[in-house]
């Protein structure tokens, strides 16, 4: 398990959480048994989603808008997130629909879908086809858009 707080300034406030709930937590890629991985570097996150199968967004456990979860659909990862994600509603669903995403609304069913996801490697196979479906969907959007300006006359051509 790693855990990659995606603002610097809520790193000591994550840290303090994940202490008062008894979790371990590491700066050590070797780890100590149970212990998570803590890396709060900046720039870091992409290369951790590449290699997951199953990333909890965060930012979605409390009303704090959610983080993207196209990023880590982009990767192929299995994904998981809580029931705030009122900045990422449209592709959340879409994820969702596809069988990409899990929503899960309180520690009972994020617990029961991490036991899912990780128990099953084919369910997991399935939701990181399914999440990089929607992302070839999705592709293209900046050329769509400066292909409508122009039909509007708002994009110069020349």
């Amino acid at each position: 398990m790693v855990a990659v707080p995606r603002h610097p300034r809520a790193s000591g406030e994550l840290r303090a959480e994940a202490g008062r709930a008894g979790q371990a937590l590491t700066e050590a890629t070797g780890g100590q048994d149970g212990a998570w991985l803590w890396d709060d570097r900046l720039g870091v996150l992409r290369g951790y989603y590449g290699v997951a199968d199953v990333v909890f967004v965060g930012g979605s456990l409390r009303p704090y808008g959610g983080h993207n979860p196209l990023e880590p659909a982009a990767c192929g990862a299995a994904l998981l997130m809580g029931p705030h994600h009122a900045s990422q509603r449209d592709a959340v669903r879409e994820l969702e629909a596809a069988g990409a995403l899990c929503v899960a609304g309180s520690e009972t069913e994020v617990a029961a879908a991490l036991e899912r996801l990780l128990g099953d490697a084919d369910a997991r196979a399935s939701a990181g086809r399914a999440a990089l479906g929607i992302i070839e969907q999705r592709r293209g959007a900046a050329r769509r858009t400066v292909a409508r300006l122009v039909e509007l006359g708002l994009w110069a051509t020349s």
